[in-house]
């Protein structure tokens, strides 16, 4: 007796097993996600909204010609973002000097603005990529 379809049911599984095999692909994606989020908190001025930036740093940004954006003066965080993929981990930060001290705050100097956060539809966005990628 032979059974019908059997061919195909294995074929299915041999294309999940590549896909097992590979995660690299649905990481690297994920890190565009992430990476393109980090990029919009600082555009959009914080998700959630930034603390201002105190009235002596808008004057001296405005003698240096640099703009009233938080953490964006020189584009040097957003410039140093990076994307590093492993076969386990996908991580998106920068490499500027300032962005931790951007990301936690100074005591008494500089409150946290926090730049490096994900948003509920980037949670959503990555999901979708691993369920596309492993899906039959």
């Amino acid at each position: 007796m032979q059974l019908q379809g059997l061919d195909n049911v294995f074929a299915q599984i041999y294309r999940l097993e590549d896909r097992l095999a590979d995660s690299k692909t649905p990481l690297a994606a994920s890190g565009q996600v992430m990476q393109a989020s980090i990029v919009s908190n600082v555009m959009t001025g914080g998700r959630p909204t930034f603390t201002p930036l105190a009235a002596s740093t808008i004057a001296a940004r405005a003698r240096r010609g640099t703009g009233s954006t938080p953490l964006f003066e020189y584009g040097n965080m957003v410039g140093g973002l990076e994307t590093i993929v492993t076969d386990d981990s996908a991580e998106a930060g920068s490499n500027a000097v300032q962005a931790n001290r951007m990301q936690y705050g100074w005591p008494n100097h500089t409150p946290a603005r926090p730049w490096v956060m994900y948003q509920p539809e980037d949670i959503d966005a990555v999901g979708e990529i691993f369920m596309r990628h492993y899906s039959l």
